[in-house]
């Protein structure tokens, strides 16, 4: 039996072959279109934000050049100005220096407390270039900076306060005159408590105060122990009968 296609089914045919081409045509071609040009509008935002970013620090570069510079001047200053360690024998002299700065005033060590370590907090190192997209990872790693060794680092470092108590019997200028020596003194030192009685009878001073002593370990600064040369002899002074320290291989 032949099959037989009338002029109704051709068209039938014909209609629903144009509805699947069409679908075709819509789904591959004008949907599909629409996903690619979704897709290079959202790449192009990603490129303008990263442009945007490049843009910014580069108009910035001498703001962050100088903010490099004066980091590392004041890191150096720091690590400079702080001594390497603080003994017993420093803390020992210097209050001998104490005493010697108005006469008469009398200093001695009350307490000395073992020092404390306390971490250094170095902030990590903000880079939003390197958040910026792998589409100018060449950009970025043609214009990064390279350390060449003037940056000081830090890592390493562990920073001490050791503290002392001293008791004091001397003037009011004769305290003035302390307090400006501790807060002033080139190895970085700082009075934390301060207490004072008041003789109204000598019209003289006493007390105590606490003396927090500042130093870094793990700088390049060698510690030089401290030398008290020569010293009254007498029980008077810190060392006793002690004439000379140094002579005397002490």
């Amino acid at each position: 039996m032949a099959l037989t296609i009338t002029e109704r089914d051709k068209a039938l045919l014909m209609i629903f072959g144009g509805v699947v081409i069409a679908g075709l045509t819509y789904y591959y071609g004008y949907y599909g279109l629409n996903e690619k040009t979704k897709v290079i509008e959202d790449e192009n935002v990603t490129l303008s934000n990263q442009v945007q970013l490049l843009t910014t620090v580069s108009a910035n570069k001498d703001t962050y050049v100088n903010d490099t510079d004066r980091y590392i001047l004041n890191t150096n200053k720091i690590m400079a100005g702080y001594p390497s360690l603080v003994t017993t024998a420093d803390k020992v002299m210097y209050t001998e220096l104490l005493t010697n700065i108005l006469v008469p005033t009398y200093t001695y060590e009350a307490v000395l407390n073992e020092p404390v370590a306390m971490d250094i907090m170095v902030p990590e190192r903000e880079d939003q270039l390197s958040g910026a997209g792998a589409d100018v990872t060449g950009l970025i790693a043609s214009n990064q900076y390279e350390s060449d060794g003037t940056i000081p680092d830090v890592t390493g470092l562990m920073f001490y306060d050791s503290v002392e108590v001293m008791t004091f019997d001397t003037t009011y200028n004769g305290l003035k005159q302390i307090i400006l020596n501790v807060v002033n003194n080139e190895d970085f030192k700082n009075v934390t408590e301060l207490n004072v009685s008041y003789d109204s009878s000598t019209g003289r001073l006493s007390g105590d105060m606490t003396i927090d002593y500042y130093y870094l370990e793990g700088t390049d600064k060698e510690y030089t122990f401290p030398s008290p040369g020569l010293i009254n002899h007498g029980t008077d002074n810190i060392f006793g009968d002690v004439t000379d320290i140094q002579s005397s291989g002490q």
